[in-house]
């Protein structure tokens, strides 16, 4: 009995060390697999960062661009407007003229600077909020 206690026992050792040698394998290649993850993931990082940082400048750049192109076409929809508003009054005071009835023609006279004004505040409005 005692022969078989000591077989179990070796059988027993035996197992134990193939188990730490297979472990010391699987945790030595987990290790490498971390190693060569950490490398793809850097040299890829490294690839890819300058053409991440050119697409961002060229996207600032772009941006930039459409704001100055918005900026000026509003600018120049503004003094469109403008000079249109102002023919328009002007043209309203003449036909009020021609119409010959002097209570209309004095009323869109006496309105037609208050009209001005408030076309010259709000285009100037508009326009400092383009600033």
């Amino acid at each position: 009995m005692a022969t078989a206690m000591k077989s179990v026992q070796e059988v027993s050792d035996e197992t134990q060390a193939a188990v730490a040698e297979v472990n010391d394998k699987v945790a030595a290649g987990v290790t490498q697999a971390s190693v060569a993850v950490t490398d793809i993931v850097t040299r890829a990082t490294e690839a890819l960062t300058p053409a991440v940082e050119s697409a961002q400048a060229k996207a600032t750049e772009l941006s930039e661009a459409f704001a100055a192109y918005v900026k000026k076409a509003s600018a120049l929809t503004l003094d469109a407007f403008e000079e249109a508003a102002k023919r328009q009054i002007a043209l309203s005071v003449e036909l009020a003229d021609a119409v010959k009835v002097d209570w209309f023609s004095d009323f869109t006279k006496r309105n037609a600077p208050v009209i001005t004004d408030l076309v010259d505040v709000s285009v100037n409005a508009a326009r400092d909020l383009l600033k």
